[in-house]
């Protein structure tokens, strides 16, 4: 299947393989707020058939500018996992338009229940992004990730089917 979602700034494509330095540059660059995979990592998430590896693309001049990763794509349950997602270049409306984008895809194209997401606590903007295009707050594990900044907590958010409103 080839994927090919297009926004007004943006399209969300299948991930090439020229992209993965730019994705994996773009990982380390947000170590504080990502996981990350190296080169195989990201290969065989790209091979898996329950997961999905999509590159943005900048629609005024075909440029590579972010990244998301879809998990449980086929499952049963139509639960999906929002995994990963970072854009390189900001305030320019491509994650809030990524993220529309994504919720119109999962919602109308794979006939998804809900969509989910965790974040760390500590990353307010992004918080702040995921309530604004109505997300729900689910809970929080608390100090459950420990890397270079200590002991850190994670929260849970998620939209329904029934919650999502199409605004793309």
């Amino acid at each position: 299947m080839s994927i090919s979602i297009v926004g007004n700034k943006i399209r969300l494509t299948e991930t090439e393989a020229e992209h993965l330095p730019l994705i994996m540059a773009l990982e380390q660059d947000n170590l504080d707020f990502i996981g990350s995979f190296d080169r195989a990592g990201h290969q065989a998430f790209m091979h898996t058939t329950n997961s999905l590896h999509l590159s943005m693309i900048d629609l005024s001049n075909e440029d590579f500018v972010g990244f998301m990763l879809l998990d449980d794509v086929l499952s049963p349950h139509r639960h999906i996992e929002f995994k990963r997602f970072v854009v390189g270049i900001r305030q320019k409306g491509f994650g809030r338009e990524a993220i529309r984008l994504c919720k119109k895809f999962c919602f109308e194209q794979l006939s998804a229940h809900s969509l989910w997401l965790d974040v760390f606590d500590d990353n307010p903007k992004a918080i702040s992004l995921y309530e604004s295009e109505g997300f729900v707050f689910e809970g929080k594990k608390r100090e459950c990730f420990l890397d270079t900044k200590g002991f850190r907590s994670q929260r849970f958010y998620s939209m329904l089917e029934s919650e999502y409103k199409p605004i793309i």
